[in-house]
């Protein structure tokens, strides 16, 4: 308990809050900030809006805070090179707060506490509670179902081999409720090559390297916000991240192999899951009466898996 106690007192953890839209979220966001339990934390918030929307008179009060700093991206960054930004400005740890969600007051308090008895984690992850665009807790089929993947297990470590493979079997992790060890990751970002898994590649190239994955995902200290105006449901209005997942596991299928590690590449080179979310998508859509979504659905269907 007294490593715990000196690494509460001593360590701040950096929240980076990379933005592009929707300003009355992200003020939300940043209060969740600032009422966190523990003061051990600073917050910057990493500009990458075409309008550069955090300049506005109506961000002054959070300008003033000195534990808030905004940095003004002077060309879009993207999201994954936005993300780095934030993970090369920590000194070591450091957050990555999704600008339409919030923190729980307890989460730095909590991360800091997994961090003094956690010395070897790469990263630390907890579990989110769902809310919807008004801040009320809504219902996800999506994520009632990922205890399954992780066995109902009340604490996670994830490392090598069979780290990987539970992964590709049914990724549990969310994203943005991970707190990193920058010095663990030493020069490891997120490959601006994803668009839609880029946190699946990130952990996988954490474990190949070694590192090892810490979670607790029954507290949950995170509020994740699903809305149909999300960064997520945007992208997910085509099937293309199929057709990049499908690559991606061909890909690091073939790293796999080279290290034998015959669970991950087995894993990989499964589709069950990926075939699953992607009835769950089209059912969503049918459920919506989207337009031609059955039609739409067939045609990727027959491009994606013949």
């Amino acid at each position: 308990m007294r490593n715990s106690s000196q690494n509460f007192e001593q360590t701040l953890i950096t929240i980076a809050l990379p933005f592009y839209s929707g300003v009355e979220f992200l003020k939300r966001a940043i209060e969740s900030v600032q009422n966190q339990s523990s003061s051990h934390w600073r917050l910057v918030v990493l500009d990458d809006s075409p309008t550069h929307e955090t300049q506005r008179s109506d961000f002054e009060t959070y300008r003033l805070d000195p534990k808030i700093e905004f940095r003004i991206n002077p060309i879009s960054l993207g999201m994954a090179e936005n993300w780095n930004q934030g993970l090369d400005l920590a000194d070591h740890w450091v957050t990555l707060l999704h600008a339409d969600d919030e923190l729980d007051s307890r989460y730095v308090e909590q991360m800091l506490t997994w961090i003094g008895v956690n010395p070897e984690a790469s990263l630390i992850f907890t579990g989110a509670s769902i809310m919807d665009e008004a801040g009320h807790s809504v219902f996800s089929f999506v994520d009632w179902v990922k205890p399954i993947f992780r066995r109902f297990s009340r604490t996670v470590t994830l490392q090598g081999d069979q780290g990987a493979a539970q992964i590709l079997r049914g990724n549990f992790i969310m994203c943005p409720t991970i707190c990193y060890s920058r010095r663990k990751l030493r020069t490891l970002r997120f490959s601006p090559r994803y668009k839609f898994i880029a946190d699946v590649d990130f952990y996988l190239r954490v474990l190949l390297m070694g590192g090892i994955l810490k979670g607790y995902p029954t507290k949950k200290m995170y509020r994740y916000r699903r809305h149909p105006l999300s960064t997520t449901s945007k992208m997910n209005l085509d099937f293309s991240r199929f057709r990049e997942e499908l690559e991606f596991r061909r890909d690091i299928g073939a790293e796999f192999q080279a290290r034998s590690w015959e669970r991950s590449l087995r894993a990989a080179r499964g589709r069950v899951v990926i075939v699953i979310h992607f009835w769950v998508i089209v059912l969503t859509r049918l459920i919506f009466k989207e337009k031609n979504g059955f039609k739409k659905a067939l045609d990727a269907w027959r491009s994606l898996f013949g």
